[in-house]
C-alpha cells in the first residue's frame, strides 16, 4: 500500500529527515511520497532521493481559508483563552474591551464585524456549511489524492495556520483514503484555530493534547494516540558538557519587550556566584548586527553559537536540536519566558525561571501566561517559578544561585510534565511506525 506523508512546514520535514524519522518508516515502507505545502526554499531540498510533490494554492484561495481560519477562532473563542488572545492580537483590542460585533464596529474593523454576524445564531448554520466547503476546496489536493492508488496518508502538523490540514482530511475522507494527522507542538490545538475534520488518527503528545482534542476540537477519543514530542529524543554528548556550570536562558518568541537588557543584567548577576549565562535565542527573534555586538561585548555572556538569523530553520536540524537538549540537560537551570524550551528543561528534569511580565495591552494583570492556554497548564508544577514582575524575577534567579552555589538547590531530576509529555517505553520511530500500521490496517478492512 501507497504510504503519503506530507509535511505542512519545511522545519517539520527537514527535522525529520535529520532525525531519521523518514528512514525507519523506510525499512517497513519503502515506498514513501513525500507532500509539501509550501515551496521548497533553496537552503533544503530534503533528500535527492525522496518523492517529492508540492500542493499548489493560489492567493485569493488562502485569504479564504484565512478567513475561515478566524471564522472558528470567533465562534469557538470561549474554549481556549489562547483563541481571544489570537483575535486581540490581530484587532488590537486590548483586555479592557470586550471581543464584539460592537467593538468591531468602533474601531472600524468591517472584516471581523462580518466575521461575528456569521458567527451569530441566525446564520452560523447555514455560513458554516458554506465557509467550510469553500475551504476545503482545493484542486491540487484533490487530483493528488484522486489519483493515490489506495495509499494511507500520515500528515505532520506544525498547526493549522492555513486550513491545509482539513483540506487533506477532507478529501482522504472523500476517496476513502485512512488519514492520520500528528500535532507536532504543544500549544498547536489549543492556540490557532479549529479542524472540522476529524482524522482516523490524531497524534498528540500527551494526556493534556488529549483532552483538548476532545474538548476543543471535539475528536473522539478512540481516534487520539499519544506519541510524544518530536524534537525530544537522547541527546550525543558534545562540547557543552565542559563548560558547566552555567545557566539558559532560552529567548522568548513575543512579548518579552527587554529582553536585550533583562539578559545583559542577568548575565552581571551570574557572574557573582560563578555561573556564567548561555544565551540561544528564539528561532524567530529579531537581531540586528547592533545587537548582537551589544551581547558579545557583555562580560559572561556566550550567544548560542549555531544561532543563524538568515537560516532560521537551521534550528531545527539534527545538530541544533541536539545541541539545546545538551544545554538544557547540563544547565544548572533554565530562564525561559514564551518558549518551548520550557517543555523541554522540564521533561529532562530541570528546574525553570520564567519570567512572564509584559507591557502588551493583550495580557490582564501585565502577565503573558494568563493569555495563553498552554502556559496556564504549568503554573502549579513545582519544577518551575512563573515571576510576573522584573524585581520578581531577579529576587528569585539571587535565591537559586545562591542555593546553587552553597550545593543546597534540590535539582528534580525527572520529568515533572508527565501530563503534557509522558514517559515512553519506547522510541518515537516506533511509535509513527505504529500509527501508520493502524492507519494501513484500516485501509485494508
Amino acid at each position: 500500500m501507497n504510504l503519503m506523508i506530507c509535511f505542512t512546514h519545511e522545519r517539520l520535514y527537514k527535522s525529520f529527515s535529520e532525525l531519521g524519522y523518514l528512514e525507519s518508516i523506510k525499512e517497513f515502507y519503502p515506498n514513501i511520497e513525500i507532500i509539501l505545502t509550501y515551496l521548497i526554499s533553496d537552503n533544503y531540498s530534503g533528500s535527492k532521493l525522496d518523492k517529492v510533490k508540492t500542493i499548489k494554492s493560489n492567493a485569493f484561495m488562502n485569504r479564504i481559508r484565512k478567513y475561515v481560519l478566524d471564522f472558528h477562532t470567533f465562534k469557538y473563542m470561549n474554549l481556549s483563552v489562547s483563541f481571544k488572545t489570537k483575535i486581540r492580537h490581530q484587532v488590537q483590542i486590548s483586555v479592557d474591551r470586550n471581543i464584539s460585533f460592537k467593538t468591531f464596529i468602533l474601531i472600524g474593523n468591517l472584516r471581523w464585524a462580518s466575521i461575528s454576524i456569521l458567527c451569530s445564531r441566525y446564520f452560523y448554520k447555514t455560513s458554516c456549511l458554506i465557509l467550510r466547503r469553500l475551504a476545503d476546496l482545493n484542486r491540487s489536493v484533490n487530483s493528488l489524492l484522486r489519483d493515490s492508488n489506495s495509499g494511507v496518508l500520515l500528515i505532520i502538523s506544525a498547526g493549522p495556520l492555513n486550513s491545509i490540514e482539513n483540506t487533506m482530511l477532507y478529501y482522504a475522507s472523500k476517496y476513502n483514503i485512512p488519514s492520520g494527522l500528528i500535532i507536532d507542538n504543544w500549544d498547536n490545538l489549543s492556540s490557532k484555530s479549529i479542524l472540522w475534520q476529524n482524522p482516523r488518527l490524531l497524534g498528540v503528545w500527551g494526556p493534556n493534547m488529549t483532552r483538548d482534542a476532545q474538548n476543543i476540537h471535539k475528536v473522539p477519543i478512540k481516534s487520539i494516540m499519544s506519541i510524544g514530542n518530536s524534537r525530544i529524543f537522547k541527546p550525543t554528548k558534545d562540547e557543552l558538557q565542559d563548560k558547566a556550570p552555567y545557566v539558559l536562558f532560552a529567548g522568548s518568541g513575543n512579548h518579552l519587550e527587554n529582553e536585550i537588557e533583562i539578559v545583559k543584567s542577568v548575565a552581571i548577576l551570574l557572574k557573582k556566584y560563578d555561573l556564567f549565562l548561555l544565551f540561544r535565542p528564539h528561532p524567530y527573534r529579531q537581531m540586528n548586527s547592533h545587537i548582537i555586538e551589544q551581547l558579545r561585548e557583555t562580560p559572561n555572556l556566550t550567544i548560542d553559537p549555531l544561532w543563524i538569523e538568515s537560516l532560521k530553520s537551521d534550528f531545527y536540524s539534527f545538530s541544533s536540536l541536539n545541541s539545546l537538549l545538551n544545554q538544557c540537560q547540563n544547565a544548572a537551570f533554565v530562564i525561559a519566558g514564551h518558549s518551548t524550551v520550557i517543555v523541554e528543561a522540564l521533561y529532562l528534569g530541570k528546574y525553570v525561571v520564567s519570567f512572564s511580565g509584559t507591557n502588551s495591552p493583550y495580557f490582564e494583570n501585565g502577565d503573558l501566561w494568563n493569555g495563553y492556554h498552554h502556559l496556564q497548564e504549568l503554573r502549579d508544577i513545582p519544577s518551575i517559578s512563573n515571576c510576573i514582575t522584573i524585581d520578581e524575577f531577579f529576587r528569585t534567579l539571587n535565591s537559586t544561585c545562591k542555593k546553587i552555589k552553597d550545593k543546597k538547590f534540590q535539582f528534580p531530576l525527572q520529568n515533572s510534565i508527565q501530563n503534557i509529555i509522558p514517559n515512553f517505553q519506547d522510541t518515537y520511530q516506533e511509535r509513527l511506525i505504529n500509527i501508520i500500521r493502524t492507519l494501513t490496517l484500516a485501509g485494508k478492512q
